[in-house]
């Protein structure tokens, strides 16, 4: 337990941080993990009772945020819930016994406290609070072992048109101190390190990613094709082999990109296993409407492309025509629709 002011206190297990409030209504920010419960009580018991705890306020569902509600609403049942209309949904389910909450609203203000809500950061439940010109961030501006620079490429990377919103909103607010659900409080140039964050996340990106899977070389061709009308038409673009690095370091490229060109042989009547594992880790909110053409060869049916055609839909991805597929590899006839194919996909970017 560490004291931040004269009336906050701040309270760590396992590298998350919860937050006691401590006035005439006595407000707790955050919980940590369900395994700590009893010595977190114990913790908050030598300043408050929590008998006398009137709020809690859960930013981010996560259980190694919200973990040790349920011992504490336990305890005291009228203890009031504040959170988002999404997070109090997973409250409902987590609890499974009802409760006093209030949903929260963007800008709302109640009790001193001000509720920002930030989506997706991480998920579509996040908000932050503000009092007193002290914010209580939640995962944004966080640190572990990890310093606030590599937390945010760890974490949040794959999410920065919402860390660029979250910004914007909390720059509105003349904050003196961050303190963060994870890691130390920010109390020195506070502005500074909000500017460096916005920095981090500004990360407009206008390239085109061509990324490829080919067992033979035929789609590596088709690639080579793609990739020669990208760099006449200067086009700015990346291209990689599936094989060329890790599956986190492909899915932010994917996640970065203007656009997606993504080609796909056939491997045991489906796409590669390499192609699934790398969209798995890509950010569906960020690619939501993200142009997309699809390519590659097969053998007999061609299932790779089809089914990656309906799950890259089902991502809500803009998938282009329909997938340009050929058997084995390109005759000429089919090497010139491909660079057709190519060109239109380009033009339809604007």
């Amino acid at each position: 337990m560490d004291k931040i002011t004269d009336n906050i206190y701040k309270f760590t297990k396992n590298s998350n941080n919860s937050y006691l409030i401590k006035s005439d209504v006595n407000i707790i920010i955050d919980g940590v993990g369900e395994e700590y419960a009893d010595e977190y009580i114990n913790d908050i018991a030598k300043i408050v009772s929590v008998k006398d705890i009137s709020y809690i306020v859960i930013n981010h569902c996560e259980m190694n945020r919200m973990g040790t509600l349920k011992a504490m609403l336990e305890k005291n049942r009228d203890i009031k819930v504040i959170a988002t209309t999404p997070a109090l949904k997973l409250i409902d389910k987590y609890l499974g016994f009802g409760y006093n909450n209030i949903s929260v609203k963007d800008g709302m203000e109640l009790l001193g406290l001000k509720f920002i809500l930030t989506p997706y950061i991480n998920w579509p439940d996040s908000m932050v609070t503000v009092y007193n010109n002290i914010l209580f961030s939640c995962d944004l501006f966080s640190s572990t072992i990890l310093g606030p620079d590599d937390y945010y490429k760890s974490y949040l990377s794959q999410r920065p048109q919402s860390v660029l919103y979250a910004v914007s909103q909390i720059q509105k607010y003349d904050i003196s101190c961050i303190l963060t659900g994870s890691g130390m409080p920010i109390k020195d140039n506070v502005q500074g390190f909000i500017d460096n964050y916005k920095k981090l996340a500004d990360t407009k990106n206008s390239e085109v990613l061509i990324l490829y899977h080919s067992v033979y070389g035929n789609t590596y061709n088709m690639a080579k094709e793609i990739e020669n009308v990208l760099a006449v038409r200067k086009i700015s673009y990346q291209i990689h082999d599936i094989g060329s690095g890790g599956y986190k370091e492909l899915a932010q490229k994917i996640d970065n990109a203007k656009a997606l060109i993504l080609g796909t042989d056939t491997v045991n009547a489906d796409a590669p296993s390499d192609l699934w594992n790398i969209i798995a880790l890509t950010n569906k909110v960020t690619n939501k409407f993200k142009p997309c053409m699809l390519f590659g060869t097969y053998a007999w049916s061609g299932e790779g492309l089809y089914f990656m055609e309906h799950h890259l839909k089902m991502l809500r991805y803009n998938v282009y025509d329909k997938p340009f597929g050929v058997v084995m590899k390109m005759d000429s006839n089919e090497e010139k629709e491909l660079i057709e194919c190519t060109k239109k996909f380009i033009d339809s970017l604007g």
